[in-house]
């Protein structure tokens, strides 16, 4: 998606990347787990301690003409496949070797948890570990178990001990915006990396950082 959106929007894209994500809500057209990585060798370790062999293959090939980009001028249609020339699509395939011991999954939602205190109608939540596809379901089930008993108007998420937050994170933390009326959601002690994230997608736009 940044890809597309950065060859054809410029620096337009991450509003347009923003408006996207609105749009969607809580649909996706995935059910990959863990499907973006701030870091490559990060991404490998994930698949390869899951039990699942890597084989990057490129994207575009010389034989493959993409009539989809054909609606665009010629200078979008090169950036288009300039970008996309740096794609690569991953074939995963099992480890004959991989042991079920040797799995991280189980211990990655172990790792995460949440705390949360509700004080003058302001809600703190404190996240530890990753907020990916498998413990952002977590999250939003805690989030309405806490709105069924507390009162509260703001919410105010603290990232210190927060692992790499992916795409899934970053919808999870933008329904938890949308259900509150004046919108009012703050982020605080966030990553330098995680905050590169957010700009990336423009869900920098979303919240207060504070």
């Amino acid at each position: 998606y940044i890809a597309l959106f950065s060859a054809i929007f410029g620096d337009k894209a991450r509003e347009k990347i923003y408006d996207f994500m609105m749009s969607i809500g809580r649909q996706s057209d995935t059910k990959m787990e863990h499907n973006s990585f701030a870091d490559q060798n990060e991404s490998y370790e994930f698949y390869h301690a899951a039990g699942m062999n890597i084989r990057p293959v490129p994207m575009l090939m010389e034989s493959i003409k993409l009539k989809s980009i054909e609606q665009y001028p010629e200078d979008i249609q090169k950036r288009i496949l300039e970008y996309l020339g740096k794609v690569n699509i991953w074939i995963l395939t099992p480890d004959p070797d991989f042991k079920e011991d040797d799995a991280g999954l189980q211990n990655r939602q172990k790792d995460f948890s949440i705390d949360w205190s509700c004080c003058d109608g302001r809600l703190c939540i404190r996240l530890t570990g990753r907020l990916d596809s498998i413990s952002s379901p977590e999250l939003l089930a805690s989030y309405d178990k806490i709105r069924e008993s507390e009162k509260f108007n703001s919410v105010v998420f603290d990232l210190k001990d927060a692992g790499y937050i992916s795409s899934a994170g970053l919808r999870s933390l933008s329904f938890i915006r949308q259900s509150l009326e004046n919108e009012d959601v703050s982020i605080e002690n966030i990553s330098d990396g995680n905050m590169d994230i957010f700009r990336q997608t423009g869900s920098d736009k979303l919240f207060k950082f504070i």
